[in-house]
């Protein structure tokens, strides 16, 4: 027989907690083979079905927990102690356990987004429609990059206002973000923070991963990914020759890289060992060494064939499971500017972060 006190409830809650991060995006619940698209499992995913899940739960429900001010009396008999504390349980694996209570959450909060989104049109279908609506209220031509920048800053940060990707109608001001940023971008796609604020603007209305009812799983969302890998591609491009020239490498550098490794692996194999190895290569000179472990990590599922998903950001246990919803997309993505703001401090140093294990 065991005997499960309060404590030690509280810490397989916790525990679960601390694993969330890992569920955050990409390589663990997608289900998409790199080659030919069939659907099969890839990086340790995390595939806890409905009825492990219940059963799970059921288990947990079925603890008893007796506070330390209860009117239950102690019995003198071992026997009888032990009987008061009995859970008719088989043994539980505490990262069955942990997994399914954070699939839970993440899922219960996906599939929030996914309803409110469903209406939404695609970003193709209305970009003329807001583009002329755009044109009615400014010279587009006549406005500088950063004025524009500055004006879709607004529009993107009110698509979180409105409630991001749980309302039904905020995707305009995203989208009208991406006209402005898209222009922006055409005419001065050598700017690499123009370049970022494009991807993070696609990323706040359109996930990576998405759900496919055909399938019945998530699926890469090939597309944005092929944007995205254009943008990212291209940067990594320019920055590689501005290094050699004679330039520091950035933690902004180190951001793109790790989106463009992200997303090349589904591509191309050579070019994102490629990517990986220039991310190692410059772990000191760019001031990014805390994530070593990370990076070793990211080499070694890639040489073992799988594809991998992780996390640069060490969110705190507390913001979860709301984290859930900035959850699916890239990992340089940080949704809105308070929450920009925090992440900008972590990854910058300002804020200790861990630097054992992918994630938290």
């Amino acid at each position: 027989m065991k005997t499960i006190n309060k404590a030690v409830v509280l810490a397989v809650i916790i525990a679960a907690v601390t694993f969330v991060m890992i569920l955050l995006f990409y390589g663990r619940a997608e289900v998409e083979s790199c080659d030919n698209g069939n659907a099969k499992s890839v990086n340790r995913q995390i595939d806890i079905s409905t009825a492990l899940h219940n059963d799970l739960v059921s288990q947990v429900e079925r603890i008893t927990v007796v506070p330390k001010n209860s009117s239950v009396k102690q019995k003198k008999s071992q026997t009888a102690d032990e009987e008061l504390f009995e859970l008719d349980l088989p043994d539980i694996d505490e990262d069955e356990l942990e997994r399914a209570i954070a699939a839970a959450e993440a899922d219960k909060i996906w599939k929030s987004q996914d309803a409110a989104m469903h209406g939404w049109p695609g970003y193709a279908q209305v970009r003329e429609e807001l583009h002329k609506e755009l044109l009615e209220k400014m010279d587009m031509k006549e406005l500088s990059d950063e004025e524009l920048t500055k004006i879709a800053l607004g529009f993107r940060e009110n698509f979180w206002k409105l409630g991001g990707c749980f309302s039904k109608t905020s995707y305009r001001q995203a989208y009208k973000a991406r006209v402005l940023l898209e222009f922006a971008y055409e005419r001065s796609d050598w700017d690499l923070g123009i370049g970022d604020e494009l991807v993070e603007t696609i990323l706040a209305t359109d996930m990576v991963i998405k759900f496919d009812e055909e399938k019945n799983g998530n699926v890469a969302n090939r597309e944005v990914l092929e944007p995205l890998l254009h943008i990212r591609a291209k940067q990594f491009e320019q920055i590689e020759k501005e290094v050699k020239a004679g330039r520091v490498p950035t933690i902004e550098d180190f951001l793109r890289g790790c989106d463009l490794a992200f997303i090349q692996q589904r591509y191309d194999k050579a070019a994102t060992r490629e990517v990986l190895e220039w991310l190692q290569e410059k772990t000191i000179d760019g001031g990014w060494d805390r994530y070593d472990y990370l990076l070793t990590k990211l080499e070694e599922i890639f040489n073992s064939g799988e594809r991998f998903g992780f996390n640069v950001y060490d969110v705190p246990m507390e913001n979860f499971p709301d984290e859930f919803r900035y959850g699916r997309r890239l990992p340089s993505f940080h949704g809105p500017d308070s929450r920009g703001a925090f992440l900008w401090g972590m990854v910058h140093g300002i804020v200790v972060i861990h630097s054992e294990g992918i994630g938290p």
